[in-house]
């Protein structure tokens, strides 16, 4: 999945042969199934290199086919990540909504604050509820970029990718609240890199970036941390 998306080329393990063999004794947890979305996102960039490179050629029509194909692909994985967040979230992530709202409510007007803020980002039940979380809104966060791209107005989904985005750093505090060995390091530096790549806030890049840094010197990920040509 990682590489997948660094490189910007499907995954192997995609097919779905990968997908439902290994599983035939054992039923598929809720992170397993949420991996199986996260599989289907890399595909999307093919369609987008696809349509860039017509859009170079100048070849209109083929370059419509070819957004509408994207359009209809990326939205079909958001689609199928919903209908997984409504099925698991109770269970992982109950108060989810609530951080959600209070999250649009600060994106909207970031110099409000409310009462019950520090709360709200407590709110995860345990360290694992704020990894998968964090995996959940990365994974939202790609289809929403896909899906703008396929769009004539992309920044339509500048507000949803932002909401997101603060939850990924709501997952952070809670990491950093339990400490250096608060479990799932690993997992969030890709929610961390995906969120310092797509958000269109800069003070949310910011923060993404500082989380990277200071958890590649604090939590034995440096090597894993490195922003390299995304730091430019």
């Amino acid at each position: 999945m990682y590489v997948s998306t660094a490189l910007e080329r499907s995954s192997v393990f995609a097919a779905d042969v990968w997908c439902t063999v290994p599983f035939s004794t054992y039923r598929k947890t809720p992170f397993d199934k949420l991996i199986d979305i996260h599989l289907q996102l890399p595909d999307c960039l093919a369609t987008r290199k696809k349509m860039r490179r017509l859009q170079q050629e100048q070849k209109k029509s083929l370059v419509e086919a070819t957004r509408n194909a994207l359009y209809l692909r990326s939205r079909g994985i958001l689609s199928s990540l919903t209908q997984l967040w409504a099925d698991y979230k109770q269970q992982i992530d109950p108060d989810y909504d609530r951080r959600l709202n209070q999250n649009l409510q600060l994106v909207r007007d970031p110099t409000q604050t409310t009462s019950d803020q520090k709360m709200a980002k407590e709110l995860f039940h345990s360290t694992f509820a704020a990894t998968f979380t964090s995996m959940y809104d990365a994974a939202a966060i790609i289809a929403l970029h896909h899906l703008a791209a396929a769009e004539q107005a992309p920044d339509v989904y500048n507000e949803s990718i932002k909401v997101h985005t603060a939850t990924v750093l709501n997952a952070v505090e809670h990491h950093e609240a339990c400490g250096s060995f608060s479990g799932g390091s690993w997992l969030m530096i890709f929610p961390l890199k995906i969120i310092f790549m797509f958000t269109p806030c800069k003070r949310q890049r910011k923060s993404a970036r500082q989380a990277l840094v200071q958890w590649g010197v604090n939590r034995g990920v440096g090597d894993m941390c490195k922003l390299d040509a995304l730091s430019q």
